[in-house]
Order: C-alpha cells, then structure tokens, then sequence
C-alpha cells in the first residue's frame, strides 16, 4: 500500500438524483454527502439466560450540503411542496452513487426509495457564503456495478 491508498471526496462524488416528475435533479454547488446505513437493532433473553442478538438492514440515510449558486435546491422543494398542496402523489426518487476506486475500477450503488428533506434552505449573514442542507432516506441500497 502507497500513500495514494485510500479514496478522497472527489473520487465518490458522482451523484445523479432522479425523480419521476421532472427526471435528473440538479442541484448546483455541491460540497458534502455522506451516507449512513440505518440497522434495527434485536435483542433477545431467553428462559436459559442467554441474550442474543441480531441486527437487521432497515434503508439507509444521509445528508447533501450546497454552496449556494442558484435556486435549483429552494425551487426543488418548493415545487415539491405546491405538489403535496395539490393532492399529487409523492414523487419516486432514486440516488445513484458512483465511486472511483483506488484500483482502477468504478463500482456504482444506487439508493431505492428515496425521501429527499429541505433542513436548512441557508442563513443569509454579511460576507458568509450561504449553505442549504438536505436530508435523506431510503428503502434500499443496490450494487448496480463495481466489486
């Protein structure tokens, strides 16, 4: 192992979020994603006095952070909120991660049943560049490609 053997923010940083009203999302000035997978937690202590445990797959989450550039994130979910007030069914929305792999080969996951949430559309203040926050959860984590 070499000094170049372990993968910097760049080399995962090929998101394309889809969604089935307007297709490709684009959210302009990303800076941070980071994802966590979410377990449901089991325990269980038995009449002989043992515990035993389990831990099963139960979706995964994360967050996206933006410089601010453009309106893209604000209108996003402001469409998606006039949606909601007009009795429209949710929007289905899927992320697809791509991650360049120190050894040459790409491997792409992509994250099924997706729930996009506006945290923080940004703190306007003096010469501070403006961050919006948005939250995720999904279903499902799937190998599309990759090791």
């Amino acid at each position: 192992m070499g000094a170049n053997s372990f993968n910097v923010g760049r080399d995962g940083a090929q998101l394309t979020i889809r969604d089935s009203i307007q297709g490709t999302v684009n959210f302009n000035g990303m800076i941070s994603f980071d994802t966590k997978p979410r377990t449901k937690k089991l325990e269980s202590e038995t009449i002989d006095g043992e515990t035993r445990f389990r831990s099963l797959p139960n979706g995964h989450e994360g967050t996206f952070e933006f410089d601010r550039e453009d309106s893209s994130v604000t209108d996003y979910f402001a469409n998606k909120e006039a949606n909601f007030f007009a009795n429209l069914p949710p929007e289905d929305v899927f992320i697809t991660h791509t991650i360049n792999n120190m050894n040459g080969t790409v491997s792409q996951h992509q994250y099924i049943g997706v729930d996009l949430a506006l945290d923080d559309d940004g703190t306007y203040k003096g010469l501070d560049k403006v961050v919006q926050k948005v939250s995720w959860r999904a279903s499902h984590k799937i190998l599309l490609s990759g090791s």
